[in-house]
C-alpha cells in the first residue's frame, strides 16, 4: 500500500525533531499505537488530533502537510542558537522583552 502525502509528513517531520514514535506520541498526546498508523496510513487523524500534530511538529501551513507539498522540515535550532544569528534589531528587541 502507497502511503499518503499526510503520512510522510507525519514521518518525516517526527524524524527531523528525532523523536521516536513513543516521544512523539507523548508530546502530541495520543497513544504511539495510534501515530503508527497514522504514519503507516492505516487511519487519518480527526481535525484536532491533527490541530495538536502539526503545533507539536511547528507546521503552519496544515492544507500542504496533508496535501503534501511542504518543503522538507528544518531541524529546529536550540534558542540560544537562534538568538544568535536573529539580526541585531531582533536582537535588541528580545533583550527588552526579557529585561
Amino acid at each position: 500500500m502507497e502511503k499518503t502525502p499526510l503520512a510522510l509528513n507525519l514521518t518525516r517531520h517526527r524524524k527531523v525533531k528525532g523523536w521516536s514514535q513513543e516521544g512523539a506520541a507523548t508530546a502530541i498526546g495520543i497513544k504511539r499505537s495510534r501515530l503508527g498508523s497514522y504514519e503507516e496510513g492505516r487511519a487519518e487523524p480527526d481535525s484536532q488530533t491533527l490541530m495538536l500534530i502539526c503545533a507539536t511538529y511547528g507546521v503552519t501551513d496544515i492544507a500542504a502537510f496533508i496535501g503534501g507539498e511542504l518543503p522538507a522540515p528544518q531541524p529546529t535550532l536550540p534558542i540560544a542558537e537562534r538568538y544568535h544569528q536573529a539580526p541585531p534589531a531582533i536582537q535588541v528587541a528580545v533583550d527588552k522583552l526579557l529585561s
